[in-house]
């Protein structure tokens, strides 16, 4: 028992900087990942809020379809006599007529993608 515990020793000096060494590379590996991944997260959630707010504007004109309250000043939306930003990054906003009193409201965004919506108009 005596020569079991005495030959028992702790790690040499090397041995711990070597272990030391694999977990900061490690670490840093999984860092470099998360990071990367957090910015595809903030990418596709950012594509994912431009989308909410392409939708909401589309529902905003719905309840007023009339061409004249929405005018565009350079990528931004507005709305009313006032003429308060309502929205940015808007490239264009078509009020395009259809049949029966109906009009396709055509937004598209500054990164191009575009959204409609066929609302009737009083």
């Amino acid at each position: 028992m005596v020569r079991a515990v005495a030959s028992v020793r702790g790690m040499t000096l090397v041995a711990l900087l070597a272990g030391l060494l694999v977990a900061s590379i490690v670490a840093s590996v999984v860092m470099v990942s998360l990071s990367i991944d957090g910015r595809a997260h903030a990418r596709y959630m950012h594509g994912y809020r431009a989308d909410d707010t392409a939708w909401l504007v589309l529902a905003a004109v719905a309840a007023d379809p009339v061409e004249a309250n929405w005018p565009l000043a350079g990528h931004t939306l507005r709305h009313g006599a006032s003429r308060q930003p309502f929205a940015d990054g808007v490239h264009s906003l078509r009020f395009l007529p259809e049949a029966r009193g109906l009009v396709e409201l055509r937004l598209t965004l500054a990164d191009g993608r575009t959204f409609s919506r066929v609302v009737r108009v009083p």
